[in-house]
């Protein structure tokens, strides 16, 4: 589900999947030569996530989500991510950036994709 700036929430009723990655920036931190391990120091977190779907005709839910609504609302979405579909007191949670791609090929079904780049913390069940 995706919360437009505004506070629209938009459920993404076709997704057939989603997925998220927490990413580590490492800087070396070696010290001296003729080290025999590699050591580091953690630089920045970051996250990305994926939302696979087939996409209704009937529907804009993944453009919703995708777009801005107006010059004066702009900014990352609100996004959450639920395991189980029936328990909405356990999910993932995070503000990022909608980048919406639409695949269609003939005789099959149409499909979205929409990748989120990360703005600040993933959080799980709303933990600080």
């Amino acid at each position: 589900m995706a919360v437009t700036p505004i506070g629209d929430a938009i459920n993404l009723g076709q997704a057939r999947a989603w997925k998220f990655k927490i990413d580590q920036d490492l800087i070396e931190n070696t010290q001296g030569f003729g080290a025999i391990w590699k050591t580091w120091l953690l630089a920045a977190t970051s996250w990305t996530a994926s939302v696979d779907g087939n996409l209704d005709t009937n529907q804009t839910t993944p453009f919703d989500a995708a777009q801005q609504p107006n010059q004066f609302a702009y900014g990352p979405v609100r996004f959450y991510f639920y395991p189980d579909g029936t328990n909405t007191a356990r999910f993932y949670a995070g503000t990022g950036w909608p980048t919406l791609t639409v695949e269609a090929r003939l005789r099959e079904v149409i499909r979205f994709t929409l990748d989120i780049t990360g703005d600040g913390p993933f959080k799980q069940d709303g933990q600080p």
